[in-house]
């Protein structure tokens, strides 16, 4: 048996799709491993028991798995097809003598390509054979470029967090000094209106609220691209000012709860569960109408927990699907990029909670 296993492999060309047979029947295999080998695939091994199945799939990690549905060991085909899947990236073909609808209905969990039923021909073989490759093919190009299309997401969000580093800082240091030093000389000509005018008296008096706007404004801009806060004094103070800030604007009831040193937070985690934050209260300010938010900061063994909860009228189902909903996209993709997990969903006494677990040292998941 050994020796007709290396006779498959030698006998392939190189990149040939790679094929592991599961069947307990010892003639049925051998056929079939013949057959894949005629058609120009490679056969990495035969295996007849669920047991020998697994082995062989972590070893050689196959491009698809002929499976029997019966066959010997501790699992059936159906929950070995399930266990392989979990741990190697192959698709499924059954091939069985079993077509009832209890059998049909449990395969299905396993989200086979096809399936053979016995005794089969060459030509339904062959031809189930290569849809499944052709679409395991396409499925395995559709991975590569979400992941490639996440890491650049992810590189844009790097690229924008130092861009709106750098720029905060050049407007508070900047633009934040010239709007001081013009508040001491327009507060200098305060104390001399005295001297003047009514009419240029009334002037200076629009000049100075102009300037205490101007320099709140360039806080309020600042803040918004990259509170100073955040770094000088971390995640939890950066939180509680903007919770503050979002009470003051929108006149709702916003607190926050924190557990845990959340001072020692990595600066990619840290900027991770701000942005989420900020994400969150800017979704529920234009479209919950929730009069109560509340914020949970938790830290835990490597990472942070976080969860936003509001009293509002509660996400709509179809906005979670919808791929145009941008702010549900970016807060997904904030966790992910630091290796973590996100849900948002709503409540079932109205509002919506978003939850996230985010790790540090996190990296991107596929």
């Amino acid at each position: 048996m050994s020796v007709r296993r290396h006779s498959f492999r030698g006998a392939t060309r190189s990149g040939a799709p790679r094929i592991l047979i599961v069947e307990d029947e010892e003639i049925i295999a051998e056929d079939l491993g013949y057959r894949l080998r005629d058609w120009g695939y490679e056969v990495v091994g035969l295996a007849h028991s669920s047991d020998r199945a697994l082995e062989l799939a972590r070893e050689h990690r196959p491009d698809l798995v002929l499976m029997d549905i019966v066959i010997q060991g501790t699992m059936d085909g159906i929950e070995t097809g399930r266990r392989i899947q979990m741990e190697v990236d192959a698709s499924l073909v059954y091939v069985t003598a079993f077509a009832d609808r209890d059998t049909l209905s449990r395969a299905r969990i396993t989200s086979p390509i096809g399936y053979v039923l016995k005794p089969f021909q060459d030509r339904e073989l062959r031809a189930v054979v290569e849809l499944a490759l052709t679409r395991h093919k396409a499925r395995i190009r559709d991975d590569q470029t979400r992941q490639t299309l996440r890491l650049l997401a992810k590189r844009l969000q790097d690229v924008r967090e130092e861009e709106s580093v750098r720029v905060s800082r050049r407007i508070h240091d900047e633009l934040g000094q010239l709007v001081t030093v013009l508040k001491f000389d327009v507060a200098w000509l305060d104390h001399q209106k005295e001297r003047l005018d009514p009419d240029l008296q009334e002037r200076l008096t629009q000049v100075v609220e102009r300037v205490d706007a101007a320099a709140a404004s360039v806080r309020q801009i600042a803040g918004e691209l990259r509170p100073g806060v955040l770094d000088d004094l971390g995640l939890l103070a950066a939180v509680e000012w903007m919770a503050r800030d979002f009470g003051q604007r929108t006149g709702a009831r916003c607190i926050v709860h924190e557990r845990g040193d959340l001072m020692r937070l990595d600066g990619r985690t840290a900027t991770a569960a701000f942005r989420i934050c900020q994400e969150a209260l800017s979704n529920i300010a234009k479209h919950a109408q929730a009069t109560s938010v509340e914020i949970h900061l938790e830290r835990r063994p490597g990472g942070v927990y976080l969860e936003i909860t509001d009293n509002g009228c509660g996400i709509k189902r179809e906005a979670l699907r919808n791929p145009a909903s941008m702010g549900l996209i970016a807060i997904r993709e904030r966790a992910r990029a630091v290796g973590g997990r996100c849900s948002i969903a709503p409540m079932s006494g109205g509002g919506t909670r978003v939850r996230a677990r985010l790790f540090e040292g996190g990296g991107m998941e596929a």
